[in-house]
């Protein structure tokens, strides 16, 4: 085929699950990974694409939490890469599936990881490398690429020497309420969801509960607490307590409580929560400002809790700069007056961070005009730009992640489960008369 930007998807068939040994918290089936991986080594070869990234698909256990997929994917990312030639850039995509393993489930998946490449790659097209041996991941692929990249979809078939390709020319089908709906809560794009629901004529308490939702993390995002709280006790009393409801009300109650120490805690975690939304979404200047504003929080944490004597009350007030912050904490570290928390503090302090939030500086949200370049920005906390920008996203939050269990801060998936229980109930209004997909009178191209 002529050369031109194609970026190949390979599923692999060996499933990654749990396991409780010691040296690794997962497994898979090695021999056969090894088996696909040097099919695929020959499969890239024989491309003509001006690119050279290839995602790699895995299943994997839906009990594996966010923070144990970033490992598994940087595992995997390590060992398919040496296995490649011609410098091939590998990125691990893992589906997560459960007992309940169907079609359904797994395009709602595939859906998902699928959308944050249609932003990544607004015009290449996407191949499927198509083996003799088809499961639902790889129907469900297909599917939902056909849908999403209707006119991008290249089917790749590999006959042992050669591949061969074959374009599949779909039309671009109007989006139907449910899509356009689920697209905005991907995205955390509250305000367009909600604007969204204000057009639909029904009355269920799964729509009230809904609004109530997405205005509670409306409010939350502008950390507007107290607000959120009462938006979020409206969907309870709708709903009952839900897990993730459940866990969202305690999230609120620590950011409102009366302690000091428990509410600075909290915030330095919400703080992180969102930030963790910004990288993924792409939205740099709420990353940098809440990045910026993190640091701040977690130096005067370390400042009014992390001494030794006891001391609570450091006036934080006389310290006009981070820099002079920075100073005294190094005096208490010097002196043993804090002797803790030092992932925490070296991590704030490293090139790596001020590298990032010297993008901010030099921005019009910080002390300059300047744009802010994500490939600058990210290359800046990597050290070299020779990392992509998913994977060094992916090595900050993993930092990250470092940083809030050395403070004793369990890291979450709130944002997540919220969403995926908005998404739970507007499938419930989707079957509802009249708005099922393709009924819908507020389909938009």
């Amino acid at each position: 085929m002529d050369q031109i930007s194609l970026i190949p998807h390979y599923i692999f068939h060996s499933h990654i699950s749990l396991k409780k040994k010691t040296n690794s918290f997962f497994q898979y089936e090695q021999d056969e990974v090894e088996l696909q991986s040097s099919e695929l080594r020959e499969i890239l070869s024989s491309l003509e694409t001006i690119d050279k990234e290839v995602y790699c698909w895995f299943t994997i256990d839906n009990q594996v939490t966010v923070r144990q997929r970033m490992v598994i994917e940087s595992h995997l990312e390590k060992v398919l890469e040496e296995r490649m030639t011609n410098g091939w850039d590998v990125q691990v995509l893992l589906l997560p599936i459960g007992q309940s393993f169907s079609l359904e489930n797994c395009l709602i998946q595939i859906e998902i990881l699928l959308m944050s490449l249609k932003k990544r790659y607004p015009t290449e097209y996407i191949g499927q490398i198509v083996g003799a041996k088809t499961n639902l991941v790889s129907q469900a692929f297909l599917i939902e690429c056909l849908r999403q990249f209707p006119q991008r979809y290249i089917s790749l078939y590999w006959d042992g020497s050669k591949t061969a390709s074959v374009y599949h020319p779909g039309k671009v089908n109007p989006k139907s309420w449910y899509r356009l709906f689920r697209e905005f809560i991907q995205d955390y794009d509250y305000q367009g969801a909600l604007e969204l629901l204000s057009d639909i004529n029904i009355s269920s308490n799964n729509l009230k509960a809904i609004e109530a939702i997405l205005r509670s993390q409306l409010k939350r995002m502008n950390f507007a607490f107290e607000e959120a709280e009462q938006f979020l006790t409206e969907a309870m009393n709708l709903l009952g307590s839900t897990r993730s409801l459940s866990e969202t009300k305690t999230i609120f109650s620590k950011l409102l409580s009366n302690d000091r120490e428990i509410k600075e805690l909290e915030r330095i975690a919400e703080l992180f929560r969102q930030i963790e939304v910004y990288v993924q979404i792409d939205d740099l200047p709420s990353f940098l400002i809440r990045l910026y504003r993190a640091r701040e929080a977690v130096l005067f944490y370390l400042l009014q809790f992390g001494q030794t004597n006891g001391n609570t009350h450091y006036p934080m007030e006389q310290k006009s700069s981070i820099y002079q912050v920075f100073e005294v904490l190094e005096d208490l570290y010097d002196n043993f007056e804090i002797d803790g928390y030092f992932g925490a503090y070296f991590f704030l302090k490293s090139n790596n961070v001020a590298g990032i939030l010297d993008s901010r500086n030099k921005s019009f949200i910080g002390h300059s005009r300047k744009p802010i370049y994500p490939k600058e920005l990210w290359n800046a906390f990597a050290g070299n730009a020779n990392r992509t920008l998913a994977k060094t996203k992916r090595r900050f939050l993993m930092d990250v992640d470092l940083m809030l269990r050395d403070l004793g801060i369990k890291a979450d998936e709130n944002f997540t489960s919220l969403n995926l229980l908005i998404l739970q109930l507007a499938e419930d209004i989707k079957k509802e008369d009249g708005y099922a997909e393709g009924k819908t009178n507020h389909s938009m191209v």
